[in-house]
């Protein structure tokens, strides 16, 4: 009768469930033991490795921050350089330019100076040369009106200094009277 009373309780245990619980152990203690260990590791692999992205996503994203500021920095540098050395530029432009200006001015005004003496020389020798000559031609002529020869060189002198004169007298005249006409009236 013991057999049939735990058959009808159900609080009294049948050899069944107590196979099972047992089976249910072992199984239980397998999987602790063999299975669970190695599924910890990768997660917490996984979980690292997780870990580790998040970090170095704001590693990351700080890194690009910082080289985004640099960038900046850098490019405002490579312009504010680049405006220095294109001032630079111009002013070593402007410094030529006017370096070559005032070298050329210096260069017309040594020509214009050169031409001006070489031209003061070569009136100056042709006024020699035409004093001699009409000198004397004036002394030829004298001779021929006089008849005779003057042979006295200062007398020479004396009438070829006053005929001279008298050119220069007619000719300052022709020039005076040259420049009255050239004038605009008003």
């Amino acid at each position: 009768m013991p057999h049939a009373l735990a058959a009808g309780n159900f609080l009294i245990p049948n050899m069944t469930f107590v196979v099972e619980l047992m089976a249910f152990i072992i199984v239980l203690g397998v999987l602790w033991r063999y299975v669970i260990p190695p599924v910890q590791q990768a997660m917490t692999a996984r979980q690292e490795v997780a870990r580790r992205l998040v970090t170095d996503g704001g590693e990351a994203k700080q890194l690009l921050a910082k080289a985004q500021t640099a960038y900046r920095t850098a490019m405002a540098d490579a312009r504010h350089e680049a405006a220095q050395l294109r001032a630079q530029a111009e002013h070593q432009r402007r410094e030529i330019v006017d370096g070559a200006s005032t070298e050329a001015e210096a260069g017309a005004a040594e020509i214009i100076s050169r031409g001006q003496a070489q031209l003061e020389a070569e009136r100056r020798q042709a006024i020699r040369q035409l004093k001699t000559e009409l000198g004397n031609l004036a002394v030829d002529l004298a001779e021929k009106i006089l008849g005779e020869a003057l042979a006295d060189n200062q007398r020479q002198e004396r009438l070829i200094e006053r005929f001279l004169s008298h050119i220069e007298e007619e000719a300052n005249a022709g020039h005076v009277a040259s420049t009255l006409r050239q004038k605009p009236r008003g």
